[in-house]
């Protein structure tokens, strides 16, 4: 089942390729291969890195002074945390955080990390770090949806934890 599965994503990524003149056939490749290899098998261990980390990163946020609150369904004080507790065996690997300084010091900390990738895509195996107010939420400014600019969001990854929390670390002690 398995070479069947990679086989068509294959087919499929030189179909693109072919279409789009090769412009994304790297971009293409690598969805397949990804698709054949973070299948189901893995995903339990995946999943149960992901929560590890997304605790550990918590834990440190919630102690550093230049973060002032820090949003996470696995946290008690999380408005969600009841539901979360009945629907989860774990509280997945999204965490998002507010810094002191505003805006200015969040797209800094995003811009400062060295280890956490920025990106609007969030989920993948690898931490990701973006600034909704300026990315993902540009678009709904002045509204009620609107989301603060000092609000950082993370896709925690798979990477070692520890040096998870030393990149977050250094551009907080240097922004905040």
């Amino acid at each position: 089942m398995r070479a069947g599965i990679v086989g068509l994503a294959f087919s499929t990524a030189f179909a693109i390729a072919a279409e789009s003149g090769g412009a994304r056939f790297q971009e293409i490749v690598h969805a397949a291969i990804d698709a054949g290899t973070l299948g189901t098998e893995t995903l339990s261990l995946r999943m149960e890195r992901h929560c590890d980390n997304a605790e550990v990163v918590v834990e440190f946020l919630r102690s550093h002074p230049g973060v002032t609150s820090v949003h996470y369904p696995g946290l008690v004080d999380h408005p969600n945390h009841d539901v979360a507790a009945r629907q989860m065996a774990r509280f997945g690997g999204m965490v998002a955080f507010r810094v002191r300084g505003g805006e200015d010091v969040a797209t800094k900390v995003c811009a400062e990390t060295e280890l956490w990738t920025l990106a609007e895509s969030l989920g993948g195996i690898e931490s990701l770090i973006e600034h909704p107010h300026l990315m993902t939420h540009a678009s709904v400014a002045g509204t009620e949806l609107e989301v603060p600019g000092d609000l950082i969001r993370l896709s925690v990854g798979i990477e070692d934890a520890e040096d998870l929390v030393a990149d977050l670390r250094q551009a907080l002690d240097r922004l905040t």
